[in-house]
């Protein structure tokens, strides 16, 4: 893949910005790294969902008394989630965290991996992971989770990859917000929502968004928020 500069201008403060509690001004800045910091911070708690995932219901699949329509089903019932967890726990979260102090390098670790294609195919497996837990795992799985004293149920650890690229849409519509007007013109050229749309069924709805880099080639990357 091609390879990507990040911009090197530091964050100004602007005039007109909006006012503390106090009445002085907020400088933009500071709202920018607001911004990436919600971005690490619940990335964060989203690595630490998906680990809980695997540590604690992959191996209900290994017991002897799994009922038999839910045998030879993980990939069904998990999807690609070690393939994700492996993404966001050695890659992406380590380049969200060093973009704490640099919130404008933040648009290219989404642009720089085609790993994001991965919830494309989580999203096409979601219906049918549904499906099977609908009609033969919810009472299995809810064995565990009242063993772990859990509020949340599977279904709902599963839905965490849809709602966290939901999450990724509004946090980087907020940083285009945020930006000064020194560094609108730069952020704009590495990441400009061309659209987002909902798409799909009731049951497999999901967000496109669709980014532009013209510093690379004009390229277009297409990244699956769903």
């Amino acid at each position: 893949p091609p390879s990507l500069c990040f911009p090197s201008s530091s964050l100004v403060d602007c005039p007109g910005t909006p006012s503390t509690p106090t009445g002085e001004p907020r400088p933009r800045g500071s709202k920018l790294r607001h911004v990436v910091e919600e971005m690490v911070n619940t990335e964060r708690e989203y690595v630490r969902s998906l680990r809980y995932i695997i540590h604690h219901y992959f191996p209900e699949m290994d017991r002897a008394d799994l009922p038999q329509d839910l045998r030879g089903k993980r990939t069904v019932v998990f999807g690609n989630l070690e393939k994700l967890l492996d993404f966001h726990s050695q890659f992406f979260l380590k380049e969200l965290e060093a973009c704490s102090k640099h919130p404008l390098r933040v648009p290219h670790c989404f642009l720089r991996h085609e790993q994001f294609g991965l919830y494309a195919l989580y999203s096409k497996n979601k219906p049918k992971s549904d499906a099977l837990l609908a009609n033969h795992g919810h009472s299995f799985f809810r064995r565990k989770q009242l063993e772990l004293g859990d509020k949340m149920d599977l279904s709902s650890y599963l839905l965490k990859p849809v709602q966290r690229m939901s999450k990724y849409a509004l946090l980087l519509t907020d940083l285009m917000k945020e930006v000064g007007v020194a560094q609108e013109a730069e952020l704009t050229a590495l990441i400009r929502p061309v659209f987002i749309q909902p798409a799909g069924t009731a049951q497999s709805a999901h967000v496109q968004v669709r980014l532009t880099c013209p510093a690379v080639k004009g390229q277009r990357f297409l990244c699956w928020f769903l």
